[in-house]
């Protein structure tokens, strides 16, 4: 009975995430925010035969702009981490596509 308790549960966390990740990707739109996430860096400790272990842990500065599109009919918002002179260049309210990517 166990068994197919955690069975059943599996199978609905991956159901749950496949819906979650199936968001429409749109290649054109409107920027509609842009936004700029700095580097940050922590400290978390692991232990190890009772000794306490540093792990230093950085996630990458970020550029980061929203565009706003259409998929099917059903407008669609989506994010793009982009290269810092893509986002210096950009301006809220212009068009964007992923051709700018290349």
């Amino acid at each position: 009975m166990i068994k197919k308790i955690i069975i059943v549960m599996v199978v609905t966390l991956f159901a749950f995430l496949w819906l979650v990740s199936c968001t429409p990707y749109i290649t054109e739109g409107e920027i509609i925010s842009k936004e700029y996430r700095p580097q940050k860096m922590w400290v978390t400790y692991m232990y190890v035969n009772k000794t306490l272990i540093p792990q230093t842990h950085v996630s990458p500065e970020a550029y980061i702009i929203r565009i706003r599109g259409i998929v099917d009919g059903e407008e669609v918002i989506n994010e793009r981490n982009i290269p810092a002179y893509l986002y210096e260049k950009l301006s809220i309210g212009e068009w964007w596509t992923d051709a700018f990517m290349n």
